[in-house]
């Protein structure tokens, strides 16, 4: 095991748990900008979220819903960190092992977020016959509005952010 001097130790520790809590948000921003991945998983949370409008599951259903959601998520974060790993390991050398790795990680990616996509439909299933005339209350139609809104902006910045990192200096792994 290689041991960090102290002082480098200390320079490079968080220096409070806000500040760690910063650090994590940036590296789930940092995900969100890179990653495309991780930006379908996020729009499809959100187009799930619109979904639940017109269904209106009960609240152990938006439990599990969220917990799959944040299950794909956290998984999709420890990918991407696995990926960076593995190529600064490789130094960006084609391996056997590193392709294996990074394989796997994808892999497990994909059956969670498999499985989170069967739980929506069998939710889906379980509300039918789904309330769709309740979208026209005024409730739900300004609900309806704001988070069309956001996915509208969401696919905006993406598309924005794609011509932004093409003059990105930092590698991103890819």
């Amino acid at each position: 095991m290689i041991r960090m001097p102290m002082s480098l130790h200390t320079q490079f520790k968080n220096r409070s748990f806000l500040h760690s809590l910063e650090m994590a948000y940036q590296g789930i921003l940092s995900n969100l900008r890179r990653e495309r991945n991780m930006r379908i998983h996020f729009f499809i949370f959100q187009l799930l979220l619109v979904f639940d409008l017109l269904i209106q599951p009960t609240w152990w259903q938006i439990i599990l819903g969220l917990m799959a959601a944040g299950g794909v998520f956290a998984l999709e974060l420890i990918n991407c960190s696995l990926e960076a790993v593995v190529d600064l390991l490789v130094q960006h050398q084609w391996n056997t092992l590193a392709k294996a790795a990074k394989d796997a990680a994808a892999g497990a990616v994909l059956v969670f977020a498999f499985m989170a996509a069967m739980l929506a439909i069998a939710l889906a299933f379980v509300n039918w016959p789904w309330r769709l005339n309740l979208i026209f209350h005024p409730r739900f139609l300004s609900t309806g509005l704001v988070l069309l809104t956001a996915v509208l902006s969401w696919i905006t910045w993406f598309a924005a952010d794609k011509q932004n990192l093409k003059n990105d200096e930092v590698w991103t792994g890819e």
